[in-house]
């Protein structure tokens, strides 16, 4: 589980921070709007080798990138 927070998006980016459950860690994500790519990227500790919180956050804001109404904080949650 994870919390975005910072949701922001304009015509070319759509961008968050990140915070891992259970942490004061916060890590940041931005992509470009048109391919999906990630532009910029702060990774937490937590993350590890294999990205787990960071891949989560990304995938959430592709799938949020066209959402009409965007909110400020998304919990997000997988199993």
């Amino acid at each position: 589980m994870l919390k975005l927070i910072n949701i922001k998006r304009d015509d070319s980016f759509i961008e968050a921070n990140y915070i891992p459950e259970d942490s004061k860690e916060i890590g940041y994500v931005k992509i470009n709007m048109s391919d999906n790519m990630v532009i910029e990227a702060k990774k937490t500790s937590l993350d590890g080798n294999m990205n787990m919180y960071f891949a989560h956050a990304r995938e959430k804001l592709r799938d949020m990138k066209n959402d009409v109404d965007l909110p400020g904080e998304r919990l997000v949650m997988w199993y």
